[in-house]
């Protein structure tokens, strides 16, 4: 999805926000179904998700945009996503 940063700096910085701020709340946003998501990355996704512990999660479901280069790539089947998207809600809801 082109992001500018790893999971690593991602990590590095909730870490030292914690550290720094005992008391915080980390929100964060989480897409499931993006085109190119393989199996092996939604899995990473999910540990990613238990290790940070994350307060609050915005879940969303990939749905593609006209015009975007999302929009030409092969998309992953709607079940498949939906799928996703109960796993990710039923271990991560709070």
């Amino acid at each position: 999805m082109r992001r500018k940063y790893t999971k690593e700096e991602f990590r590095t910085i909730v870490q030292a926000f914690r550290k720094e701020i005992p008391e915080i709340h980390i929100a964060t946003d989480i897409i499931v179904g993006f085109p190119t998501e393989s199996e092996e990355q939604f899995l990473e996704t999910k540990a990613f998700m238990k290790e940070m512990n994350f307060e609050v999660i915005n879940l969303s479901r990939f749905a593609a945009r006209p015009k975007t280069l999302a929009a030409k790539m092969s998309q992953l089947p709607n079940k498949e996503i939906q799928r996703r998207s109960k796993i990710i809600a039923k271990n991560f809801t709070i």
